[in-house]
């Protein structure tokens, strides 16, 4: 069996629409196709063209023939969107970090502790120095 991928058109008149299909080589256009891989419109939101790459390579490997229009759409769509799944994928294979500020605030709190403690525990030392003072001046009078 000969297989083929192709654009398959859909949509209104005037407002044509493609669906990149896999079909039998010899089946009509507007036959059912094994299993339809991507889309390509000017009139789409955001990109006029998506393709399941991985199902594209798929077919490609059992022996699916693309059409001269097809691998042309299908080579841009790659070029395009390379650097975009290389990214996807070192995001999804990086291990993900701890979060480590929480623990930083955690030790600056307890620094800052001892030093509150040893600031309230110096007024209380200098009353009692002042004191001996005070005592003196009141013997000496």
């Amino acid at each position: 069996m000969e297989l083929k991928i192709r654009l398959a058109r859909v949509g209104r008149r005037k407002q044509p629409a493609y669906r990149i299909v896999v079909t039998k080589a010899r089946s009509a256009r507007a036959n059912k196709a094994l299993e339809v891989i991507g889309q390509y419109g000017i009139s789409f939101p955001g990109s006029p063209l998506k393709v399941d790459v991985a199902k594209y390579d798929e077919w490609v490997s059992k022996g699916a023939q693309p059409t001269e229009r097809a691998r042309k759409l299908i080579n841009k769509y790659k070029a395009a969107n390379t650097s975009d799944i290389l990214l996807q994928a070192e995001e999804l294979r990086a291990p993900k970090k701890k979060v480590a500020p929480p623990q930083e605030i955690v030790e600056e709190a307890k620094a800052e502790a001892p030093a509150e403690e040893a600031k309230a525990e110096a007024p209380a030392e200098e009353a009692k120095a002042e004191a001996p003072a005070e005592e003196a001046k009141k013997e000496n009078k």
